[in-house]
């Protein structure tokens, strides 16, 4: 099997630091669910996927806010949110759907 190399465009400067256990307790309820099944920083491969909201381009550099990744996190890839191709509206979220039945969010969810 060939190797597959891949090269950042960049690093993410963040305050989380460490890793963790491979599994985690969501702050939305305290059971321990998987890694993968929770939005934690804290992934075994240390790469994440987030949906930020970009609040300044300076030169090279891009500011944004809402992100959940470990400092140094290799930035791979930039793309556009496009809601016609991003948003999945008859997606489910699994063991977190119990918690917004009928379209309650629970008093310690932020949203923004």
């Amino acid at each position: 099997m060939n190797q597959i190399i891949m090269k950042p465009i960049g690093i993410i400067h963040s305050p989380y630091k460490e890793r963790e256990d491979i599994k985690g307790t969501p702050y939305i309820e305290n059971i321990s669910h998987g890694i993968f099944a929770i939005r934690s920083p804290h992934r075994p491969n240390h790469i994440g996927l987030s949906i930020v909201t970009i609040k300044s381009i300076q030169g090279k550099r891009i500011f944004f806010t809402e992100v959940d990744m470990l400092d140094g996190t290799p930035v791979l890839d930039v793309k556009p949110y496009v809601k016609y191709f991003d948003s999945k509206p008859k997606g489910n979220a699994g063991w977190l759907e119990k918690h917004f039945k009928g379209g309650k969010i629970p008093d310690n969810v932020i949203l923004k």
